[in-house]
């Protein structure tokens, strides 16, 4: 049996649709290089939907989101003792997401459609164009599909799907039978979910979220339209039959599967009410939509007239189920949050679905602009709602002037590459004696982030030297900057192959950051394929040579050290007399908010002088007394002057006294009052 017979073999009996194309690299020739041949990377479908025969129920869909608080600010209100605790489990950030996504497909099918026609997404735009998807097509079906309610989170359910995408990468297989030999409706029984209705999902290529969604949404596959009929994914997700899901997803390869699996099992119970379900979360990037690392644990959801009380989980979602039909008033409370109520009204049966979404104020510091070495310098900031911790950090703030080309190994970066070649060579470079370069021995995105944490000015630059030949439509060099660790990248520039040796020399780029003047970035280079035809041999001058980064009028932090507080107040000790940045940020549950805005410091050696008089003056006579007081610095004298208006003119009083209450640190002062019946003072020191 040939390996491309295994492979059609394996497509089979996994139901997964794979187009496979071998080839091997050609040699080199007589010291002269050969035209490369590319070759085709496999694209994945998810398997055929699985749905069991049930009894359809139909409902209307209500969504309300509060983006306001409603009364008073309070602090942490907990349940009556009489209420029970309804937990749907702790699913994760990206769980959290699909059901976002699915509850805005469910309750918008058209615009979801157009959102889908529309994207950008370079992962979701390579599986059009490999299942060559009729977008008009796809716009109209969904577009056709009624509205049905939002689905809630059950606990079983997760557990159950949970247990289905972990099979499927430890076997490395894609399919609703597991290695058990037990299908989705035994494993949702086992996992204690008694259905009336049930359907699962699954897909083990998915890119990320989004693209995982995208594809059962659209439902891609070998068919008319390049979609699967009948798209069984999209009606799973639509179905009024449902009303609760458990969603298991997990990042990681293994073998055929991978880089994201995901599992969503659907199901609705004989004995279910109505659920009041959705998400709290803090709109950091202000899309009006959540997403991962947004999600607000801990935060208190009672409803009026129900038996039962949520604590949001830690991705944001709760979910309470009440009675029936009738009006219902949700309340969200919790530390330092706005005490919020939205009254609704549950009608035939169905969910609702209510988003918390109260205004976030990032933690600011506040404290002395000008601290001093090796003293204790106090700050402290706002609280931030639902907070369980805080971190602060401190950096040294110099400039950023290494050039980046490989001549010092990696140490000033972090490689991913696959198979057996060089990233860092000597044969083809800019300058010096090293370059970089990325090859596609398989078809996985080869990445060099640079380990500099950089906060750029309104006049900052990056410049490289880039060489990309031998790459086609498919493969595309670029530079990214990320403002949240790594969490998502934006482009900063792209270079896309076009099957020819298309850049025989080095060219030199350079890219403003005046975009993310005043923010903390790390930048990446990064050489991806979206699908198809790709280049995969790594011989010297195939693929993306680039060399000599460097960074123009932009800071680099350095000797970062983070700590963590349980209050908003923290002390600060420089050991040098330099520049520094200090960030704080929110720690709510498992994860933790944005950092908040720097506060710029230019350390002293020693504190500025800085005097403050501290009592009214007291009158006997033709003299007054009045205290002041060093606040920071040492003072070596004093003088007291003089004027009958506070814009002067100022006159130093000949016949003033001072004496040390405090020496070092309170000081009186009696001098002469003005004959013309009032007067004026002020301190000079020095």
């Amino acid at each position: 049996m040939t390996n491309h017979e295994r492979q059609s073999k394996r497509t089979r009996t996994t139901a997964q649709v794979l187009l496979a194309v071998l080839t091997t690299a050609l040699p080199l020739s007589g010291g002269a290089q050969s035209a490369p041949t590319p070759t085709t990377s496999p694209v994945g479908a998810p398997p055929p939907a699985y749905v069991a025969p049930a009894k359809k129920k139909t409902r209307q869909t209500t969504t309300a989101i509060v983006e306001q608080s409603t009364s008073t600010v309070s602090m942490q209100s907990f349940a009556p003792a009489s209420l029970t605790r309804y937990q749907i489990g702790e699913p994760t950030g990206e769980e959290q997401l699909y059901l976002e996504f699915i509850n805005r497909a469910r309750a918008n099918p058209a615009a979801e459609a157009l959102r889908l026609r529309n994207t950008t997404d370079p992962d979701v735009l390579a599986a059009y164009t490999g299942f060559a998807v009729n977008l008009d097509m796809m716009v109209s079906q969904i577009s056709a599909i009624a509205p049905a309610p939002p689905v809630g989170f059950n606990s079983n359910l997760i557990w159950a799907a949970r247990m289905h995408t972990a099979d499927q990468f430890t076997n490395s297989f894609q399919g609703h039978v597991g290695s058990d030999g037990n299908g989705p409706f035994d494993r949702m029984l086992r996992a204690g979910y008694v259905w009336a209705a049930a359907g699962e999902n699954a897909f083990t290529s998915a890119k990320n979220v989004y693209h995982g969604h995208a594809g059962f949404e659209v439902d891609w596959g070998y068919s008319v339209g390049g979609m699967q009929t009948p798209p069984g994914h999209r009606i799973i997700i639509h179905s009024p039959a449902f009303s609760e899901v458990g969603i298991g997803a997990t990042n990681g390869v293994n073998g055929t599967v991978g880089p994201q699996l995901v599992t969503q099992d659907f199901g609705y119970r004989l004995d279910s009410t109505p659920f009041i379900t959705g998400v709290a979360y803090y709109d950091y990037n202000g899309n009006s939509f959540y997403d991962v690392g947004e999600g607000i644990g801990g935060v208190n959801v009672t409803i009026s007239g129900a038996t039962f009380f949520a604590l949001t989980c830690n991705s944001g979602g709760y979910s309470v189920p009440v009675p029936g039909n009738g009006t219902y008033t949700v309340t969200f409370s919790g530390a330092n949050l706005p005490s919020t109520n939205i009254t609704l009204t549950v009608s035939g049966g169905a969910n609702l679905k209510v988003d918390f979404r109260p205004p976030y104020s990032p933690p600011t510091i506040g404290g002395p602009a000008v601290p001093v070495v090796n003293r204790n310098n106090n700050y402290s900031f706002n609280p931030v709602g639902a907070a369980t911790n805080y971190q602060w950090k401190q950096s040294m703030r110099v400039p950023a002037t290494t050039i980046e080309g490989a001549e010092t190994g990696t140490n000033n970066f972090t490689i991913f590459t696959t198979g057996t070649y060089a990233p860092v060579q000597s044969g083809i470079k800019a300058s010096g004696g090293y370059a970089l370069r990325f090859a596609h021995p398989t078809p996985v995105d080869q990445v060099l982030t640079l380990n500099w944490i950089l906060r750029p000015g309104s006049s900052s630059q990056i410049a490289w030297a880039s060489r990309l030949s031998w790459a086609t439509s498919n493969q595309t060099a670029r530079v990214q900057v990320t403002t949240n660790a790594g969490v998502s990248w934006n482009n900063l520039w792209s270079l896309t192959g076009n099957s020819s040796a298309q850049q025989t020399s080095f060219v030199r780029y350079t890219n403003s950051l005046a975009a993310y003047a005043g923010q903390e970035i790390q930048l990446r280079f990064i050489y991806d394929h979206t699908g198809g035809n790709y280049f995969n041999q790594t011989s010297s001058g195939i693929g993306w040579h680039f060399d000599d980064i460097s960074l123009n009028n932009c800071e680099q932090l350095i000797q970062t050290t983070v700590y963590t507080t349980t209050s908003t107040a923290f002390s600060f000790v420089p050991t040098a007399a330099t520049n520094y940045s200090l960030r704080v940020r929110a720690q709510l549950g498992d994860h933790f908010a944005d950092w908040g805005p720097a506060m710029l410091s230019l350390a002293a050696a020693t504190a500025p002088l800085a005097v403050r008089i501290t009592s009214m003056p007291v009158i006997s006579g033709n003299r007054a007394t009045f205290n002041f007081n060093i606040l920071s610095g040492i003072a070596g004298t004093f003088s007291i002057q003089t004027a009958q208006n506070p814009g002067g003119p100022w006159s130093v009083d000949p016949t003033a006294s001072i004496t040390a209450i405090v020496a070092g640190a309170q000081y009186r002062a009696n001098c002469a009052t003005s004959t013309s019946g009032r007067c004026f003072y002020r301190v000079a020191a020095q």
